[in-house]
């Protein structure tokens, strides 16, 4: 019921080092190294899908990552703490799919010669990121912490062999941007176990590597073929948090609200002026395209808790929402899960265990239209667990999920059958689970 092709293999060939020097003197606490690359091969075909009595497809992928980062921490003076650093990434992406049509795509009838179809999905395409960047954090007192920090980006983009059809859409230049960021914070801590902060916040985010340079290939969680966009600009973030915690001996309560000014936000949309380019006879009939959207903003809070009954028997609970609204479009942001809360009660002795927890998530109403999404109705959950260690080393357990068979869906788990059509991808109903462990 997922995208219309399966992975075949990935290979992967991976490599790190890092290197760490402790109290090089009284004022340089450490200096950090570390380096890492990786390369990977990924193929995907549809020899297991139902269409490929219609089109045989296959697609070859090269994706390769390089970097590092090297990071010195300071005690300028007394009660200060300083970190200096500087990082760097680069990404290069290359690949194709080959289309082996030997149907009709509008009436389905057998062709007398079958066409090969050669597509463009990475074209030659890389982006890399050099960033420096300092936090500082001042002890004002035993209480009371001051935080602050800055970043700046460097961040090239450029494309070496462009599809004619992404070619036809952009004026395709190299591209160069430099991005600032920064942060300010202040915490206190009482003795008696509370705790407050309040941060303010400005992040920039480049396009990444898929937003910019994809070409009708679906990579996300549902049907659409991706397009991307090398012209969009960076997406800006300016946030207020403040959060809350208690600590007590049987009591932890934690509170966190935030409000996120979003400009220049990237979002995928429906383009209807970009047709689907692989089984162009199934819904959806159009792309999505990579676009910013001018004016944004998103707020919410969570809330958690815990309390120790007694030594045995304790309980726990959370609740998170978060509200948005795509300013420009008058609609919400895309990708946004629904309001949801969920309890826990557990019962623990020196041998054995068992636990039962509940999930209840509200409907998604309020979707995007513009990034085609389906509404969720709301749904309750109730899972039991329950273990023993009859002897040392030796663990047994089982798990009872969705105990009641609940019929529901996930809201951001959105997929297409080309038999059945589009929509939400229900999950699995009463599923039980034992297992054992043994540790020696």
């Amino acid at each position: 019921v997922g995208l219309p092709m399966d992975a075949r293999s990935d290979d992967s060939n991976l490599g790190a080092i890092s290197y760490k020097i402790k109290n090089l003197s009284p004022s340089i606490l450490s200096l950090d190294f570390n380096a890492y690359g990786n390369q990977v091969d990924h193929v995907m075909d549809n020899d297991e899908r139902m269409n490929f009595a219609a089109v045989e497809a296959e697609s070859i992928v090269k994706a390769d990552t390089y970097g590092g980062k090297i990071e010195i921490n300071l005690v300028p003076k007394q009660k200060n703490m300083l970190f200096l650093g500087a990082d760097y990434r680069i990404l290069f992406r290359d690949g194709y799919r080959d289309r082996f049509v030997k149907k009709n795509m509008k009436t389905g009838v057998d062709l007398p010669q079958p066409m090969l179809f050669t597509d463009k999905i990475w074209q030659d395409s890389r982006l890399s990121d050099l960033g420096f960047y300092a936090e500082n954090k001042t002890y004002l007192n035993n209480y009371l912490t001051l935080g602050a920090g800055i970043r700046a980006d460097m961040v090239s983009a450029k494309i070496e062999d462009p599809a004619e059809d992404f070619a036809e859409l952009y004026d395709l230049e190299d591209t160069n941007e430099i991005n600032f960021s920064a942060n300010l914070s202040m915490s206190y801590a009482m003795e008696n176990g509370t705790s407050l902060q309040f941060a303010l916040g400005r992040g920039v985010r480049s396009a990444t590597i898929d937003e910019r340079y994809i070409n009708h290939f679906a990579v996300g969680k549902d049907p659409y073929e991706l397009v991307g966009n090398p012209k969009l600009k960076p997406e800006v973030n300016k946030q207020v948090e403040f959060s809350f915690r208690k600590e007590a001996k049987a009591l932890d309560f934690q509170f966190n609200l935030f409000y996120s000014n979003l400009s220049n936000l990237i979002t995928a949309a429906v383009d209807s002026s970009i047709g689907r380019k692989y089984l162009p006879w199934i819904e959806p009939k159009f792309a999505k395209r990579f676009v910013n959207v001018e004016s944004a903003y998103q707020t919410g809070l969570e809330v958690g808790a815990s309390y120790a009954l007694n030594r045995h028997l304790g309980i726990e609970g959370q609740f998170a929402y978060t509200y948005t609204q795509n300013v420009s479009w008058d609609e919400p942001i895309s990708r946004v899960p629904p309001m949801e809360a969920s309890f826990k009660v557990n019962y623990e002795r020196e041998i054995w265990w068992l636990g039962l927890d509940s999930r209840i998530v509200a409907a998604q109403n309020r979707v995007a239209l513009s990034f085609g999404e389906i509404e969720s109705p709301a749904f309750n959950l109730l899972n039991f667990r329950a273990g023993v260690k009859p002897f040392k080393g030796l663990v047994l357990g089982m798990t009872v999920e969705n105990i009641l068979d609940t019929d529901y869906v996930e809201f951001l788990n959105w997929s297409f059958n080309p038999l059945i059509g589009e929509g939400l991808v229900k999950e699995p109903g009463r599923n039980i689970s034992v297992y054992a462990k043994y540790s020696f």
